[in-house]
């Protein structure tokens, strides 16, 4: 079975924070021992100490945008997860779209313009490859929607 994570936008510090199911469940959801980041130094099992989050990172957003992971990653491109939110390029066109969770249909679809274009594992298997984020690239989608609007 595979792990259930979540990550979700620091804009303070524009950065994600990263838990899993399990510590979340362990530790709660507004608790930073639950949380890990790649900017921050880790402990044992890779959580660190709520004083050290405070400390280095800053107040916890308790109402932050969780993002769920997908379960797949990307294969054409550093083997990267994949999450809601992320950006997914097409390939051998210039169209990128949005990962969301459609609910009609009951799974990961990759979106454009609110559109659902087609189900991630398929776009994934006809070489999609990550190609950001909305926090980190929302530029890409501006370029996208440009050469496509």
């Amino acid at each position: 079975m595979r792990e259930i994570r979540f990550r979700a936008w620091h804009e303070n510090n524009q950065d994600f924070i990263y838990a899993t199911l399990k510590s979340i469940w362990m530790n709660g959801w507004s608790c930073c021992e639950a949380l890990e980041s790649p900017k921050l130094p880790k402990e044992k099992d890779g959580i660190f100490t709520t004083q050290e989050a405070l400390k280095n990172y800053g107040a916890f957003e308790p109402n932050a945008n969780w993002e769920m992971f997908t379960g797949l990653k990307d294969k054409n491109g550093k083997g990267a997860e994949i999450y809601k939110d992320d950006l997914i390029h097409a390939a051998n066109s210039s169209l990128i779209g949005v990962v969301v969770y459609d609910t009609e249909r009951g799974q990961w679809w990759v979106y454009e313009q609110n559109r659902p274009l087609l189900p991630l594992h398929e776009a994934l298997s006809a070489n999609a490859f990550k190609c950001g984020n909305i926090h980190e690239k929302p530029e890409l989608l501006e370029t996208e929607r440009k050469e496509n609007g």
